[in-house]
């Protein structure tokens, strides 16, 4: 078991607990929703209100480490853009194999980027997600007592409310201080900044909140684009390569404003002190929301269905943002 201190074993002990057998019960009458490397999340019902509950499969996951990605999103929860962890078990915090946490009724953005196409969204949306994310991570970096880098920015770990309109940052499973030196932890290669991605896996190295902004950057240009990263002319269709993301950046979207193309650019930079801060990013980009594209109005609510579509659909061009799409790229 993970070296706790008395606080945070309080925080955590706080939580209710969930036995295994209530957790089976739960799945039963649930709905898979997701799987991924950790394992799979179902979607259910826990004291009337649906939940996701995070079910922990993978064998090099051992309880020391679900132990650690428990405390960081129980403590990181306050914040209004951060999912909330509902309960735990079987029997936290000796033995912790699964959460229960806030269900997303409107979906992670990458599904509503890739398996919703019906779903009609505005450059505002794009900015506020953007903002809402950067603010969320910019508390990560600076507003505890014990910084934390993410690890894993991408629209997967970005989950939808309120028709749309607001975001809650998810998966602390790759999250570490910003203090020490650790393993380089594995994580999406495509959203991951070059100083990571090039780095043999395992390996000590210091990773820093530039690290963030890099991830932030790429995810701006897929709601923007509205395509997968590297998914255009001259990256291949094999996915991306160490020397894709090491050499080259996603191609300019047409007709993008110069403060938005800029803004990409340096989030995304080869060098991490090139970057911008989060708290330089969510500043400029809540001026450019309220004072540009709102003025006064409140964001739209967006129409997304109640079930995805199964199975999985591929994307067509949507009309309102077709103006975006990347510029043709030489050969």
């Amino acid at each position: 078991m993970a070296n706790l201190s008395s606080d945070e074993s309080a925080l955590i002990e706080s939580l209710p607990i969930i036995s295994e057998q209530e957790c089976d019960r739960l799945i039963e009458r649930g709905v898979l929703c997701g799987s991924g490397c950790f394992g799979v999340v179902y979607q259910s019902y826990w004291n009337c209100q649906k939940v996701a509950v995070k079910l922990f499969t993978h064998p090099e996951m051992n309880a020391k480490h679900l132990l650690q990605e428990l405390l960081l999103h129980v403590q990181c929860s306050t914040h209004p853009n951060i999912v909330r962890v509902l309960a735990a078990g079987p029997n936290v915090p000796t033995d912790c194999r699964f959460f229960l946490m806030e269900y997303a009724d409107c979906f992670s953005l990458n599904e509503v980027l890739h398996r919703l196409p019906e779903v009609s969204y505005k450059l505002a949306h794009a900015i506020s997600w953007t903002l809402q994310v950067s603010q969320a991570t910019d508390y990560l970096h600076r507003g505890r007592s014990l910084p934390i880098c993410h690890g894993d920015l991408k629209p997967a770990n970005m989950l939808l409310f309120d028709n749309g309109r607001f975001v809650k940052l998810t998966d602390f499973g790759t999250a570490g201080p910003l203090i020490v030196e650790h393993a380089r932890r594995p994580a999406t290669l495509v959203y991951t900044a070059p100083e990571i991605a090039c780095v043999k896996s395992g390996s000590q190295l210091r990773y820093t909140e530039k690290c963030d902004v890099y991830s932030l950057a790429i995810s701006l240009w897929e709601f923007l684009a509205r395509q997968r990263p590297y998914e255009t002319p001259g990256f291949g269709s094999s996915g991306p390569t160490f020397w894709n993301i090491f050499h080259k950046r996603p191609p300019k979207l047409r007709n993008c404003p110069p403060l938005l193309q800029n803004l990409m650019e340096s989030g995304w930079a080869k060098e991490p002190e090139s970057r911008p801060s989060m708290l330089q990013i969510s500043n400029l980009l809540e001026f450019v929301l309220q004072h540009v594209l709102l003025r006064g109005s409140q964001l739209t609510p967006l129409s997304v269905p109640t079930e995805l579509p199964n199975p999985v659909i591929e994307f067509r061009e949507n009309g309102d943002l077709e103006d975006w799409l990347p510029e043709q790229q030489d050969a």
